[in-house]
């Protein structure tokens, strides 16, 4: 017995030390050394702590050796012996293990309670090694890239690469197994050139890893570059040795010969993966779905519809767990029971579009209406998604690449309402153009009106702010480093911080009601839309597809769509008018007016007869329409009348964004700033010479030159109901984190004096009734499909501002502070704030004393976004009208009893004399 357990002793130590020295091992000797171990401990009673941890080991040696059953049997021996235990490494590697196991088999569920169980609870798990986090990290982000939130997948390969780092030297294979999960991440985020030159660097290391030259070859099928990707994957092909990696050659070859117009070769090599798949994975999984969906492809490309289809629905099929009907004109109602969902929805788009080539050959209504059918489960599936994303970058990404969902799906809606005249499909249209249109801006005032929800821990809420404030500090110290170890760390720290955010979002929406009405937004109804809109108002809501515009137009008694065909002559008019709006100034002069008029053609003739009546347009602009304002158009060939001169116009980025009822009345307390009304030269800083003049105009806090700082603003911002910025601001189209608002800067540091787009998001506004952004450009910025223009105007609405009004081009110093004394007389007067504006613009308009004001070059570039009621409405005009009047009554009174009661002399002025 003594000579048992000394033995044991033994080989269990040497045991512990391989697999403490980063699983440098053998597992064919390794599983003999474990079951002798096994042998002798099973003798003894009272040994489960050391027979589960032997489990544990043989699993990931039984992993190793490519038995994947065998691992999941051990590991849940393992795991049982382990109940009700403590935690500590043999159980963190168990749950490790099994979460590995069961991301193999598409079972992510199930990886992912595993992986999160230890993630939670990893202050308990004492002695962990920084290896085995490197794995945990890892492996999360291969969840979340599973998933699809690639942003998420990021932050967790960044935590594994640190770790690793400190463990592993730069060119061992866990360490360039994380930089190749990370590019791979790029090529997902668009960035298929940048991925291209990170493997070729990788590989030049001496890497030989299969999965490498996989991911290579790729990559170059992304930049449609078939040869080299046929290259690459041909040498990975050569050095593949594991099923798994074999299944995903097949089907990349099989697209790189699709690419190259190879059907046959294609099709050889989708029939390999499929028989291979069958034998190794012997269930549904996202892998033989992907080979049915290639072969869908072929046949689509061969102009064989009906059994692209078939592929369709055989790839359906192996998708989702409990559905089997072979009929290509059916999809599961339940749309959680997916093995993956990204799969599932890319599968039910490409269905929806073969389905509506099936139409266009053969015109039966059955097929169209199977092709809507599929698109608006494609569209709730891109919901399902989109709520499992865990930031607002993520979500934009999704939003950006799943856009052309949508405008298919309006344009079926559009035909079906054609052919029936039923209104569901029109209102199902709209429906969808509002779904496609703010859909994460919308989520985030949801959460942000929910903050002080019951029941919500206010210790979680309290972090949650602090996690964005010091994501959006670390974002713009990110953009203004540049030493290489610097940047390694903010985004290590960045990651961490992400990390932890989506931690709390997960917390918090463990209270239904919190998700629920974060999430359940849906597009209001026509019927509740037409209840909030005045007699007097329009919405006009626009939704711009590649040949058409849609055209959606509600008031309070009628609502109707219109398809207008946009010819190449409307995109030409569109550009010529942003450039003479966008480039003119001084010297330069605006030659606008025949695109102008060509413009209108095409977005207001075709719907003016339904809303020339009333006054007040809202207009829902979509893509490159957010560009150009609406008012500055011209609705005759003579360029004499603009659509301002006839009504107020302002702008919201969905319908969801109409208030539901007046808003109530505010005091008008103004917070103004002017940094740069008289600023000594300064490099890259230009006097704002107007700007002193135009806050000077208001009566409230008022903030000059070196008292405009931005510690003034953030102590301030959400104390008063106006904020006015007459201010400089910058924005980066291809980079919009990196735009920001100036304050003064002193001799601070660059951070210290700008508020960066990702502080704006992390501020809390909520009180704050207007934003006045009177600074250039601040309402252009990065369009983005689905979410509009990535601008600075759209952060103060993310960070609860309902009202802004900002600039869209740059304009001249002096006439912007005229232009906004005058908006703000108007508001005074108790006027909108869209009726204030364009009243304010009028005056510019109707200057006879300077013709050149009426260019809207000069007008036109202020424009009003969200809720346009009043900040000083009726009842508190005529409240200050009688406390004035009360006012000069009393003084009069007091005048009167005075000289009433004044000391009589006692001897006139004669009696003196």
């Amino acid at each position: 017995m003594h000579k048992d357990m000394l033995r044991c002793r033994v080989l269990y130590a040497k045991v512990n030390a391989l697999f403490d020295d980063n699983f440098n091992f053998t597992s064919g000797p390794m599983m003999q050394m474990l079951t002798e171990i096994m042998d002798i401990t099973m003798r003894y009673p009272g040994a489960d702590t050391l027979l589960s941890d032997l489990y544990g080991k043989m699993a990931i040696c039984y992993q190793d050796l490519g038995k994947d059953e065998d691992a999941v049997a051990s590991l849940r021996k393992a795991k049982a012996l382990r109940k009700n235990k403590k935690p500590d490494r043999s159980l963190f590697n168990i749950y490790l293990t099994l979460g590995n196991l069961f991301m193999k088999s598409y079972a992510y569920d199930s990886a992912e309670y595993h992986f999160t169980y230890i993630e939670d609870r990893l202050a308990q798990f004492r002695g962990l090694r920084k290896n085995e986090l490197h794995r945990l990290w890892n492996e999360l982000g291969v969840l979340h890239y599973n998933y699809g939130d690639h942003k998420l997948a990021l932050n967790y390969y960044q935590q594994a690469l640190q770790n690793g780092l400190s463990v592993f030297p730069p060119q061992a294979e866990q360490i360039v197994m994380v930089q190749n999960n990370i590019i791979a991440v790029l090529l997902r985020l668009d960035r298929p050139h940048e991925a291209i030159r990170k493997y070729h660097t990788l590989i030049s290391y001496g890497n030989t890893l299969p999965i490498l030259f996989h991911n290579l070859g790729k990559t170059y099928q992304r930049v449609e570059k078939y040869d080299s990707a046929l290259l690459y994957l041909k040498k990975a092909e050569s050095l593949a040795s594991d099923d798994v990696l074999k299944i995903k050659l097949f089907n990349n070859l099989a697209i790189t010969y699709i690419g190259l117009k190879d059907y046959d070769q294609a099709l050889r090599c989708l029939d390999n993966a499929i028989l291979l798949n069958r034998r190794f994975y012997k269930t549904k999984n996202a892998a033989l779905a992907y080979s049915y969906m290639n072969k869908a492809r072929i046949c689509e490309q061969q102009h064989k519809i009906i059994e692209a289809l078939k592929e369709y629905q055989a790839a359906i099929r192996v998708l989702h767990f409990d559905f089997n009907d072979s009929s290509f004109y059916t999809a599961p109602d339940d749309l959680n029971n997916v093995v993956s969902r990204p799969y599932f929805f890319e599968c039910l788009h490409n269905k929806a579009i073969a389905l509506r080539k099936l139409y266009e050959t053969s015109p039966q209504h059955q097929h169209l209406q199977a092709s809507f059918i599929h698109y608006e489960k494609a569209a709730k599936m891109m919901d399902l998604i989109r709520k499992s994303y865990s930031s607002e970058e993520a979500k934009l990404l999704f939003s950006n690449h799943t856009h052309m969902v949508y405008e298919e799906a309006i344009a079926t809606a559009f035909e079906l309402y054609e052919h029936t005249k039923e209104e569901r499909y029109k209102e199902t249209a709209f429906a969808f153009s509002e779904k496609a249109k703010m859909t994460v801006l919308s989520e985030a005032l949801g959460a942000l009106k929910l903050k002080k929800l019951p029941g919500l821990p206010t210790d979680l809420i309290s972090e949650q702010a602090q996690y964005k404030r010091n994501i959006g500090r670390l974002l713009v110290r990110l953009g203004d480093t540049r030493d290489s170890a610097v940047s390694l760390k903010i985004r290590s720290d960045l990651a961490a911080s992400e990390i932890a955010l989506s931690k709390i979002e997960d917390q918090l929406e463990k209270n239904k009601r919190y998700r629920n009405l974060k999430y359940d937004r849906k597009p209001l109804g026509i019927s509740e839309i037409r209840l909030r809109l005045q007699k007097n108002e329009a919405l006009i809501e626009y939704y711009l597809a590649q040949h058409d515009a849609f055209i959606f137009t509600l008031t309070a008694d009628d609502f109707t769509l219109h398809r207008v065909p946009l010819s190449s002559s409307f995109f030409d008019s569109f550009e010529k008018l942003k450039a003479s709006l966008y480039a003119a100034g001084e010297g330069v002069a605006y030659r606008g007016a025949s695109p102008s008029y060509t413009v209108y053609k095409h977005l207001v003739e075709p719907v003016s007869g339904l809303i020339n009546d009333k006054k007040n347009w809202i207009v829902v602009p979509d893509g490159m329409l957010s560009y150009i304002p609406i008012e500055a158009l011209v609705s005759d060939t003579a360029a004499s009348r603009f659509v301002i001169e006839e009504h107020a116009v302002r702008y919201t980025y969905s319908s969801l964004f109409l208030p539901a009822a007046d808003e109530t009345s505010s005091d008008g307390s103004i917070l103004a700033f002017a940094p740069f009304d008289h600023v000594k030269k300064m490099p890259d800083i230009h006097p704002l010479k107007g700007s002193g003049k135009e806050i000077g105009a208001l009566q409230g806090t008022l903030y000059y030159n070196e008292a405009a700082t931005k510690t003034a603003f953030l102590q301030q911002a959400n104390a008063f109901d106006v904020i006015h910025l007459a201010t400089h601001a910058e924005t980066f189209s291809e980079d919009p984190l990196r735009s920001f608002i100036s304050f003064y800067p002193g001799l601070q540091q660059a951070y210290d004096s700008k508020l960066y787009m990702p502080e704006i998001y992390a501020l809390d506004l909520d009180k704050t009734k207007m934003i006045v952004i009177s600074a250039c450009e601040a309402g252009s910025g990065k369009l983005m499909n689905g979410e509009g223009l990535i601008s600075l105007s759209r952060a103060f609405a993310f960070a609860g501002c309902p009202s802004i009004v900002t600039s869209l081009w740059k304009a001249d110093d002096e006439l912007t502070a005229t232009l906004m004394i005058s908006f703000y007389r108007n508001l005074k007067k108790g006027y909108t704030k869209d009726e204030a504006l364009r009243n304010a613009k009028l005056e510019f308009l109707h200057a006879g004393q300077d013709h050149r004001l009426r260019s809207p070059v000069f007008w036109a570039n202020f424009i009003c976004i969200g809720d346009a009621s009043a900040l000083y409405n009726d009842s508190t005009i005529y409240t200050i009208s009688a406390i004035v009047a009360l006012i000069l009554l009393l003084v009069m009174v007091f005048l009167k009893v005075k000289k009433k009661h004044r000391p009589v002399p006692a001897f006139s002025e004669e009696e003196l004399n």
